[in-house]
């Protein structure tokens, strides 16, 4: 709770640390952060905020209401409680760390770290962008019992923020978190504003015709396969349709490369070469929006058995187009509550994907009513809402 020296007027300028990635770092748990940075400081103007960042991506920088401070590496937490003393007097009223195993690995000294963080008084509060299992852990190489894992963290911080209920949240109160530890607040949803279709695709040297887009990093667990097996089964019906994959690996992995080869040549092999194309490229983050206001579809078809929110598919939200989804946890909840059971699809279930793409675009009625929930939804997930409530959570740790 809120130390003695803290005075009314402090917490009427609350200053928030986040422990996390942030940009330029390629990361969606850094632009998860920026969004939701952004937004709280659009919010309230009483609120400053410290991002303790990893190493390696941008430099130190101080404005007036937001310092970024690269003190950290994953497994290397040492200086981020000196960093923490040098900001006096704007010591922080809060700690929220945004956690991930790529960023925070599955190790002992991170647990030291949270307990370290509580010895100095700090009340902290966690975001876990993914939970598995002892059934999902397996594929991902914990060396520790991962279950068991969770249940430290969960001892050790004061509140566990998730983006969904059933994946997330159930699975916490099944590992034996507390209730009232566990807060669902969906991720976050940026309302793009958009460009005339035809516009986007001249700005991007895209044919004109029915695009189909899968964005984000490219590697075998967003499935970009399916799509571009898919593909001549939509052609069939829908001769002007074409495939843009935009995004490449995120940290050059030999086996995100492989993978990239394998869909360019499975191209090549289905005759679609000229249909599916390739940016090679990370995708700015200034050049979201014109993607996807070139977009006629957009596309999520990830087959991974991890349990996490998507910053994906909320991107896809935020443009308002139709959307088809793997019927897998991390799309289900909020695509089968909000939008439509029938957006969605085994990852591999090639003709269902191509016969629910062709009736988008031949099915006027069908895909405006789609886009149309798809739109509410993404105003109620809205950045500005979702940073609302973050503060309301935050307030009452104070």
């Amino acid at each position: 709770m809120l130390s003695k020296s803290y005075s009314r007027e402090a917490i009427d300028r609350m200053n928030i640390c986040y422990i996390s990635t942030f940009p330029p770092e390629m990361c969606g748990i850094a632009t998860y952060t920026r969004y939701l940075a952004d937004a709280l400081l659009d919010l309230d103007e009483g609120i400053s905020l410290t991002v303790l960042t990893k190493r390696g991506g941008g430099g130190e920088e101080h404005s007036e209401r937001l310092t970024i401070i690269p003190c950290f590496s994953a497994g290397d937490y040492k200086d981020i409680l000196p960093s923490l003393k040098g900001l006096r007097p704007q010591r922080p009223h809060l700690i929220h760390i945004q956690h991930e195993f790529g960023i925070f690995p599955a190790e002992e000294n991170f647990l030291s770290f949270l307990k370290a963080v509580k010895a100095h008084g700090y009340s902290p509060i966690i975001t876990l962008h993914t939970v598995y299992t002892r059934d999902t852990a397996t594929t991902a190489g914990f060396d520790v019992d991962i279950e068991e894992y969770n249940c430290q963290i969960g001892n050790l911080v004061d509140c566990e923020i998730v983006h969904l209920d059933k994946p997330l949240r159930s699975v916490l109160l099944r590992m034996g978190i507390p209730k009232e530890k566990i807060e669902t607040i969906p991720h976050g949803t940026e309302l793009l504003e958009l460009l005339g279709s035809s516009q986007a695709k001249k700005r991007l040297g895209l044919p004109k015709g029915r695009l189909i887009l899968s964005f984000g990093f490219i590697k075998k667990s967003k499935n970009q396969l399916s799509l571009i097996e898919a593909l001549p089964l939509i052609v069939k019906d829908v001769p002007d349709a074409y495939l843009f994959i935009a995004g490449y690996s995120r940290i050059m992995d030999p086996n995100d490369i492989s993978y990239i080869g394998l869909c360019k040549e499975r191209a090549r092999e289905l005759g679609m070469e000229d249909r599916v194309v390739f940016s090679d490229e990370f995708i700015a983050e200034q050049d979201v929006h014109i993607v996807f206001s070139a977009a006629d579809c957009c596309c999520c078809l990830d087959n991974e058995e991890s349990r996490s929110g998507s910053g994906a598919l909320h991107l896809a939200l935020g443009s308002g187009k139709p959307i088809i989804a793997s019927r897998i946890p991390k799309f289900e909840e909020e695509l089968m509550r909000h939008v439509s059971d029938e957006i969605l699809h085994l990852p591999n279930n090639i003709q269902g994907i191509a016969k629910t793409i062709v009736r988008i675009f031949k099915d006027e009625r069908f895909a405006n009513q789609i886009a149309k929930s798809i739109r509410q939804y993404a105003l109620g997930t809205s950045w500005k809402e979702t940073a609302k409530k973050h503060l309301t959570l935050y307030k009452r740790f104070l």
